[in-house]
């Protein structure tokens, strides 16, 4: 094991975003730390790997000060050294002995810079807003238990918006995003994390999970739909219903590998919980072949071609999501002009899956466990006991249960 620390320019790989900042990779011991070299030029792999590029020469030229102050830091500790030491000297010739790197707007913005969706900054930039609304100029080592507390209450006396309370669910989003800047900062500033957020709330309160009874349920399926709209919101309301409850994403991700005709079933993965790599089995009824066919095409010759043509030409993931709440926005507005024809209260596709686990508890005589499978809730310490739930049997017991509410 190599006892002297090596130094490298490197490229933070952190989101989806093609460019990333220049970090300086210092490795110890088997272990390694990033650190900004203070410029804010971003590279894309192949930039940073051609030194002819202009963009490329100036961005290592702005690096260069720091790195001669990494290796002097280096240098001089010895065999002395630690991340912790070589961190404080490091951003003490970097910064100046009165630097503001500490600052929680500071963390924040290059946290921010990482980010890759849109929606997904903005949300975390009206976050550090509310800090700095509330205590401007605020460290990360100033941040404890009291100082969240306050800012909740302050956000909540404050948070007006078009008559409207910024609502709880909101409040708490924010302090995940202030949290996750937090957990930058401890580690980036390599210092000792307090914990601050022990004790305060910030996971989402649960919606209501809204599901229609079978009367409810069966007045959308025997709808006659007046227009395109209304026909696109059914059927997606409807296919919906009989994958299981799959929400519209993972149906507008199904490649044609993911239908197996031959045992009239559909796998995949849904994004929302792919780091487990769990498989989700549903059946293959009848009504979502038609559907499938009648938007797409169910084609075993293409495995690798969408089944429906929603996303054939999106390259990245943002196109991905922008297309997703394209197809939800009309099929939202389609089953909107459904509900207001035959007065029931507005429904979404998120309807149509609680109504799936609503009904199949009620009325499919399968266990919640199998339900949650084929919903897709199964985490990684539950697998196991899932995926043996999930037999041959009752694949086809959910099919029947399915083939025979939509009758």
């Amino acid at each position: 094991m190599n006892n002297t620390p090596t130094i490298k320019l490197t490229l933070e790989n952190r989101g989806n975003n093609p460019k990333q900042p220049l970090k300086i990779r210092i490795t110890y011991r088997g272990d390694h730390r990033l650190y900004a070299p203070n410029t804010d030029i971003k590279l894309t792999k192949d930039e940073f790997q051609n030194d002819k590029l202009k963009i490329t020469k100036i961005a290592k030229e702005a690096a260069e000060p720091a790195i001669n102050i990494a290796k002097a830091v280096v240098s001089e500790l010895g065999t002395k050294f630690t991340f912790k030491e070589f961190t404080r000297q490091y951003r003490k010739r970097l910064y100046g002995e009165h630097s503001d790197v500490s600052l929680f707007s500071v963390i924040a913005e290059d946290y921010i810079k990482g980010l890759y969706a849109e929606n997904t900054k903005g949300s975390y930039r009206t976050a550090v807003k509310w800090v700095e609304r509330y205590r401007a100029g605020i460290h990360i080592g100033d941040i404890d238990k009291g100082f969240l507390m306050g800012l909740q209450d302050f956000i909540r006396a404050n948070g007006k918006e078009k008559g409207k309370d910024t609502s709880e669910n909101t409040i708490r989003l924010y302090l995940r995003n202030i949290k996750a800047i937090y957990n930058r900062g401890v580690q980036v500033l390599n210092i000792q994390n307090q914990k601050p957020f022990i004790g305060v709330k910030t996971g989402s309160i649960g919606r209501q999970k809204v599901a229609l009874d079978i009367d409810e349920f069966k007045s959308i399926v025997d709808y006659k739909p007046q227009n395109i709209t209304e026909t696109m919101g059914k059927d997606f309301f409807i296919l919906t219903f009989a994958l299981s409850g799959a929400n519209c994403k993972d149906i507008l991700l199904l490649k044609n590998k993911d239908i197996d005709l031959p045992n009239n079933q559909v796998v995949f993965i849904r994004e929302k919980t792919k780091e487990t790599g769990i498989d989700t089995i549903v059946p293959l009824t009848s009504h979502a072949l038609k559907i499938l066919n009648k938007y797409g095409n169910v084609n075993p010759d293409k495995p690798n071609e969408y089944v429906l043509p929603y996303l054939a030409n999106c390259t990245s993931e943002r196109a991905i999501n922008n297309k997703n709440r394209d197809v939800l926005k009309k099929v939202n507005a389609g089953l909107a002009m459904i509900t207001s024809v035959i007065g029931m209260s507005k429904i979404t596709t998120y309807t149509a899956r609680h109504t799936f686990a609503s009904l199949a508890l009620h009325k499919g005589d399968m266990s919640r466990e199998q339900i949650q499978k084929f919903l897709g809730h199964a985490s990684a310490s539950t697998t196991e006991a899932y995926l043996k739930s999930i037999t041959r049997g009752t694949i086809k017991k959910n099919k029947d249960f399915i083939e025979d509410t939509l009758k």
